[in-house]
């Protein structure tokens, strides 16, 4: 959990350290690291893109129709580099990792890492309702959602709905 300490390290510096860690680790990991990454800190999650990422090897294994045994490999890659990966984020962002999704592509040749980061309070912290809220209670979901019925007088939904799950009571 982010600590009351806690003070936005700059997002400039922090990205590009982001960026030359996730780069070091898959080279680390895999033999051959991008030759370009680019990592974009927003709010609650850290996004690095990676670009030329594929072996001479793995270029040919593509060449000869066998896509899925190289994007198999890079999901094993990125599974063993996991751990790893929300260490250094969590060490050079100060904040928390939530979750971690990572996925490739053959052409063009990239790849993506995200991380979902702790949520810090903000005045405004309210998500977008982009799903059935009345579908996930029906599901069991436990959580209680904040609608425009419930809002604090005075709270917008800034052009569309919101909702943020509670803890339910």
């Amino acid at each position: 959990m982010t600590s009351p300490e806690y003070q936005e390290p700059e997002s400039g510096a922090c990205a590009a350290a982001i960026s030359i860690a996730i780069a070091q680790l898959l080279r680390d990991c895999s033999g051959r690291g991008p030759t370009r990454a680019q990592t974009t800190i927003a709010n609650d999650f850290i996004v690095c893109m990676l670009a030329d990422t594929l072996s001479k090897s793995e270029w040919k294994l593509v060449e000869r129709g066998e896509e899925r045994v190289v994007l198999k490999q890079r999901d094993a890659v990125q599974r063993i580099m996991r751990d790893d990966a929300v260490a250094a984020v969590e060490r050079l962002s100060g904040r928390t990792v939530t979750a971690f999704m990572s996925n490739n592509h053959i052409d063009p040749d990239c790849a993506v890492e995200m991380f979902l980061l702790a949520p810090l309070p903000r005045a405004n912290g309210y998500w977008h309702d982009v799903g059935d809220q009345a579908a996930h209670r029906r599901a069991g979901d436990p959580r209680r959602y904040k609608t425009d019925a419930t809002r604090e007088p005075g709270q917008s939904p800034a052009g569309g709905g919101h909702a943020r799950p509670e803890a339910s009571t």
